[in-house]
């Protein structure tokens, strides 16, 4: 064999193709900039099989459907097509008490979708995510989760609103808001009401 020939062969036999598709999206929002080949970008991007952005690149769907965001459970960034509900579809899910308990220490293993502590010890709340919920929550466009504080069992007598943050909530796997008012430090009786779109929920007071 020529030294042409060995070197043509050489090269064959090194070059692998990469059978990635690659999606590039802007790390501030996690919305889709572009989807293909490997290539320098001014954004992020991510390797994924390439059937999953067959649809985008033969015109059937578009960028604009999906999200790219980092699960905090998995470790890793998931490429998702959205489900983008909107202020409608949140007004008329089922609005519902959240189910409550009191423990010493804070709960470390979740096993609920949400779960919302009010740690009277360290005054402050938080919001924990569950595994299966983690998968879905970069589906709802960054859109904050808000739950209302009540009179116990009256949703028409309203104490505070907790609002967090759902882009705070996807990069560290919980959002934490500060106490404001006496009844939160003293642990008096509440409940805690929210639009229910997920499976399950917990309210948990750590006294």
């Amino acid at each position: 064999m020529s030294n042409k020939m060995q070197t043509l062969s050489d090269l064959i036999k090194d070059t692998k193709l990469d059978e990635n598709g690659y999606v590039y999206y802007e790390a501030e929002t996690g919305k889709v900039k572009q989807v293909g080949t490997n290539t320098d970008s001014v954004y992020n991007k991510i390797a994924i099989e390439h059937e999953l952005i067959e649809d985008i690149l033969s015109g059937k769907e578009q960028m604009e459907d999906y999200i790219v965001f980092y699960n905090i459970v998995k470790k890793d960034w998931i490429f998702k097509k959205k489900t983008d509900k909107s202020q409608k579809d949140v007004q008329y899910t089922e609005y519902f008490e959240m189910p409550y308990r009191q423990v010493t220490t804070e709960t470390t293993e979740i096993t609920e979708d949400i779960l919302i502590v009010q740690n009277v010890k360290e005054q402050i709340w938080k919001l924990k995510i569950g595994y299966d919920a983690m998968n879905e929550i970069g589906e709802y466009s960054r859109r904050n989760l808000i739950f209302n504080v009540t009179e116990p069992y009256d949703p028409n007598i309203l104490y505070d609103k907790l609002e967090f943050d759902v882009e705070n909530l996807t990069r560290n796997g919980y959002a934490t808001l500060p106490f404001h008012y006496p009844f939160e430090i003293s642990g008096d009786d509440i409940s805690i009401f929210t639009n229910k779109m997920f499976n399950t929920y917990m309210y948990e007071k750590v006294v």
